[in-house]
């Protein structure tokens, strides 16, 4: 049984009167020798019984659907969750309520609610379940802002023979859980990034050459780099040649995202543009995916088993895409973030042929290692303009 009955102290003392008045009138009974009291006693005691049967049967087999789903919505989206209560019992449960809470990320709609804690509500709902039934209701809500949230407390609760009310707790998880999305937020300068950072086809018009892939030499101009001369060709022909290589653009990219801000202090928090920072990321994770542009992320917020929150990409930016969504609304702003300078040196040596997207504040520090990073692939900066953040180069 998942569901386990709370005692209630002051129906059990109710209980605990009746018998000792039942006693009492059958006392008196016999005592005055009178017919009426006698009778008054039996009453009260097939009362008694019927209660005490009542009570042990009733919710004995009350019952729960709680199938495994997720629900997954962006900031604003609506939903609803249905519940399917069963009462295969022959006596029925007469006005009986059904209770749960729910995150304030979450809004019920249509049901009253009471503030049960700092960030959960309590909703109440009529549910009266006639004898051998189930009734299934409808419960609408909206996502209020990003993360996950359930939904806990369950409870229902029905009168005893109009007396206190008898209390069941749903003891098990409820297994629904609701995704909410960072709600996207555009970011200029996409288009012309995503057009110079085309894909790992070969290009004759790239702005990146494969050092490992020679094609052949031709005469060299005066406009070449001389470190691509090719000494031995020039040596045979007399004249210098140069070498000509492979044209292949970078489709590698890496997202790193800062959540923190520094203080004058060189302490650390979590920014309190957070959200902003979250639904830019979404709105560039999507132009990626879109453009077939598979990417890591990286957040500088401590993972638990691992150094920091980050996704490494599957190579499928669809994949990659639902991932990075989902990473966006698990990370707790309330978790503390880790020195952004740090994340960004070491994803810098591992990751030497990703092109580097940052978001969030840039400090000191953090600057010198992107200009030396800059050294050697292409980084770019999501800088804060007067309407709209825009994607530039790093300088």
């Amino acid at each position: 049984m998942n569901w386990e009955a709370r005692r209630n102290i002051w129906l059990e003392r109710q209980g605990e009167l009746l018998v000792v008045l039942t006693i009492l009138i059958f006392a008196a009974s016999l005592i005055t020798n009178r017919p009426l009291l006698f009778v008054l006693g039996v009453v009260l005691l097939v009362f008694l019984v019927s209660k005490r049967f009542y009570d042990h049967k009733m919710g004995a087999t009350f019952d729960l659907d709680n199938p495994v789903r997720t629900v997954r919505l962006f900031t604003g989206g609506e939903s609803d969750l249905q519940l399917t209560l069963r009462n295969p019992s022959s006596l029925p449960l007469v006005n009986g309520r059904f209770s749960f809470t729910m995150h304030e990320r979450l809004e019920g709609k249509h049901y009253g609610k009471t503030e049960t804690s700092q960030d959960h509500y309590l909703y109440h709902i009529p549910v009266p379940l006639p004898a051998r039934s189930q009734q299934t209701i409808t419960i609408p809500f909206v996502a209020k802002e990003r993360g996950v949230a359930r939904f806990r407390e369950m409870r229902y609760a029905f009168p005893v023979f109009g007396m206190q009310d008898r209390l069941l707790k749903y003891r098990g998880t409820y297994h629904t859980k609701v995704i909410i999305y960072p709600e996207p937020l555009e970011v200029g300068g996409l288009q012309k990034f995503f057009t110079r950072e085309a894909g790992e086809e070969r290009s004759p018009h790239s702005y990146h050459k494969d050092v490992y892939n020679l094609q052949g030499v031709r005469d060299y101009l005066p406009t070449d780099d001389v470190r691509h001369i090719h000494w031995k060709a020039s040596l045979r022909t007399h004249s210098l040649q140069t070498k000509v290589y492979e044209q292949q653009q970078n489709n590698k990219l890496m997202f790193m995202i800062n959540v923190s801000e520094t203080s004058r202090l060189g302490n650390v928090y979590v920014s309190n543009k957070l959200e902003r920072i979250f639904s830019q990321a979404t709105y560039i994770s999507y132009y990626a995916a879109k453009q077939g542009y598979p990417f890591d992320v990286h957040i500088n917020i401590q993972q638990a088993g691992g150094p920091y929150v980050r996704h490494a990409s599957t190579g499928k930016a669809k994949v990659d895409l639902k991932s990075a969504l989902e990473l966006f609304a698990y990370t707790d702003g309330k978790s503390l973030p880790l020195d952004f300078s740090k994340v960004v040196y070491d994803v810098g040596q591992s990751r030497r042929d990703h092109t580097m997207i940052v978001m969030g504040e840039v400090n000191e520090q953090t600057a010198v290692y992107l200009r030396h990073i800059s050294k050697r692939q292409r980084v770019y900066h999501v800088k804060e303009g007067e309407d709209m953040g825009y994607i530039v180069p790093f300088l």
